[in-house]
């Protein structure tokens, strides 16, 4: 037999055909020598490539030192340093060796209260000294914390404390009164100031192992039920040991705590901040979400090292922190645009990595301008392991989209008490030479480039990612459809035009004519957090579908983001300043159809873009607002 391939060289290079000839050439071989087995399980790539894939390209250059909590780093880090400073929050600072104190005395309470290993302790404090202390406190006992957001829903604070299973639950006194369903100990740090006195400043003595609990972190449910992830100690030490030095974190960097305490990434912040010996400045929710709040952090506390979301750091102008050297951008697909804005001088990751997978998985470091349409999320991290693999898991060749399946020390136990989707995520690796070992599926889509760079395409099933929060669509429609005025519900993320995701909730009425959409509204606020809230919602009298009778999602409208059920008439500016104020609403929404007396927030804004919003006012009319104003 003979082949020849003929192709166009102005779209494909000469090393990508070669590929497509011997992945051709290997299919026929594979065809003849096994005539019955399905086409998605024949091999195509070659042994070569299998080596490169298992091998070179998951090769792991150093061996971090696995067997440690991580508590026993960090009181390694209070003995090399006792006064360094580790915590800047205001006027308030802690050095090493008065953290460690307040921490061990609050681990020895705990402990002496029955915390310890596999034993889970909520938190729930607005981002203050207290909220590190408490932390570290519950790692020192043994347990695992549960970070608890106070500005979540009330009934998912309920289900987080029913569902872990919590028995003690660290707050303080002014929020106590979110708590009053919950079964277990509450601890209210005021209350128990004069008790800590009495405990040892001393390390307790260990208890657990890194293969112990270390927190659990709660994400979005397809089911309508957030499910919670359980990380070890030894992700965590794995995360830190990879990540530290190529984040560019020394002894002498300050690094801003950025993220939700729950959300992972803020692991990330703390524990690559702490235990590499370098000082975290928190800042309170407050300022963070102000018009300048933010800037001033960066500027007055001359921030070296920062996490934030793309969107974050689209309305940021680089020009302004000559002392931000180390910028990483992940929770949400960066742009070319913003790696290469922010590139330029300094040092530029952009991170990928599933809660399941302890806060990150691969890293790219953007050392020369992006000239494609996407930026790669990279490779893999030390001690894990990423393969790219089809519907019957078998290896897709270089440039052919398949979904990320991740391995390593950095996997999570599982979901709390829901073993079935634990066995469905996590299944047994195929490639491992050792048994027992796992797989993580992620159900995000990527293809390998030709340098082994790994390329994200999207999502394979209804997530997404809003705000750097991985969000279930069928979690939103599950408490839509509760509702007993809706008869069916969808939700779809669109992308607006300056590549914002938002998210759009469709609603069949049971009665057009009865229909509440506001009532509707403030259900929805009342069960979700903020995040996963939609921006708009609109009412439809039936679904388009799919010719097998399901709901076809790309055939439904496109809203303009201001869509409130009713039609209201749009009232115009009244003077020179209203026109300016409406015109930056206009831009910073995206959307024309906007009147004076509109509320931001009813037209899709949000906590971030309501930043972008105050920053643009700061700019263009000289007046510094906060969102209290």
């Amino acid at each position: 037999l003979f082949a020849e391939f003929e192709y166009n060289t102005d779209l494909f290079r000469k090393e990508t055909i070669e590929r497509l000839h011997s992945h051709f050439q290997k299919l026929l071989e594979a065809i003849l020598q096994m005539p019955h087995q399905p086409v998605s399980r024949l091999p195509l790539i070659t042994d070569e490539e299998v080596q490169l894939f298992t091998h070179e390209w998951n090769q792991i250059p150093s061996e971090p030192p696995l067997n440690i909590c991580i508590q026993t780093l960090f009181e390694q880090r209070v003995t090399r340093h006792p006064d360094k400073i580790v915590l800047v929050f205001k006027d308030e600072q802690f050095s090493f060796a008065r953290l460690n104190a307040q921490a061990n005395r609050l681990a020895h309470f705990l402990r002496q209260n029955g915390v310890g290993p596999e034993k889970i302790v909520a938190i729930s404090l607005e981002r203050s000294p207290q909220m590190i202390i408490s932390l570290l406190a519950v790692l020192k006992a043994g347990g695992a914390y549960l970070p608890v957001d106070p500005e979540y829903p009330q009934e998912r604070i309920d289900y987080m404390l029913t569902d872990s299973q919590a028995q003690w639950l660290i707050t303080s006194k002014h929020l106590k009164e979110k708590f009053e369903h919950f079964t277990g100990t509450i601890i209210a740090l005021e209350t128990i100031e004069d008790q800590l006195t009495q405990f040892s400043e001393q390390n307790p003595q260990l208890v657990n192992t890194p293969q112990n609990l270390a927190y659990i972190i709660y994400t979005s449910g397809s089911t309508g039920r957030p499910k919670g992830t359980m990380l070890q100690h030894q992700g965590v030490i794995n995360l830190v040991y990879s990540l530290g030095a190529f984040y560019g974190i020394k002894q002498n960097s300050g690094v801003l705590q950025f993220a939700s305490f729950s959300f992972d990434a803020s692991v990330d912040e703390i524990f690559d901040t702490l235990l590499n010996g370098a000082t975290l400045y928190l800042i309170d929710r407050d300022t963070l979400l102000s018009g300048t709040g933010l800037v001033n952090a960066l500027k007055t506390y001359k921030i070296t090292n920062v996490t934030l979301p793309p969107s974050v750091l689209a309305v940021l102008n680089p020009d302004e922190f000559p002392d931000l050297k180390n910028i990483t951008s992940a929770g949400e697909a960066c742009t070319p645009e913003i790696a290469n804005k922010w590139s330029k001088g300094r040092h530029f990751v952009n991170g990928y990595g599933p809660t399941e997978n302890t806060v990150a998985a691969t890293v790219h470091l953007v050392d020369k301008p992006i000239e494609g349409a996407t930026v790669p999320i990279g490779h893999p991290i030390h001690n894990v392991h990423v393969y790219v693999l089809n519907q019957s898991m078998v290896h897709q060749p270089i440039g052919v989209p398949g979904e990320l399946y991740i391995g390593g020390v950095g996997l999570a136990r599982g979901y709390l008490n829901r073993p079935d989707l634990t066995a469905e995520r996590f299944v047994p690796n195929p490639f491992a030479q050792n048994p027992g070992q796992r797989l993580y599926r992620t159900g995000d889509l990527v293809r390998y480039l030709p340098d082994g760079n790994l390329e994200f395409l999207g999502r394979i099933d209804k997530q997404v990612k809003i705000r750097g929060f991985r969000v279930e669509l069928g979690e939103i429609e599950a408490v839509l459809q509760k509702h007993p005025g809706v008869k069916n519900a969808a939700v779809n993320a669109v992308k607006t035009a300056d590549n914002e995701v938002r998210l759009v909730a469709y609603i069949l009425p049971e009665n057009q004519q009865t229909f509440d959409l506001d009532e509707l509204k403030e259900k929805v606020k009342s069960m979700l957090p903020d995040y996963m809230v939609p921006a708009a919602f609109v009412t439809l009298s039936e679904f388009p579908l799919t010719p097998n009778g399901k709901i076809n999602y790309r055939a439904l409208p496109l809203p303009q983001f201001d869509v409130s059920g009713e039609i209201k008439e749009k009232i115009k500016p009244r003077n020179t300043l209203e026109t300016r104020l409406l015109d930056i609403w206009k831009e910073v929404l995206g959307s024309s159809n906007i009147g004076v007396t509109d509320s931001f927030f009813d037209l899709g804004g949000h906590s971030l873009l309501a930043m972008k919003l105050l920053t643009a006012v700061e700019q263009q009319l000289g007046k510094d607002v906060n969102l209290v104003n």
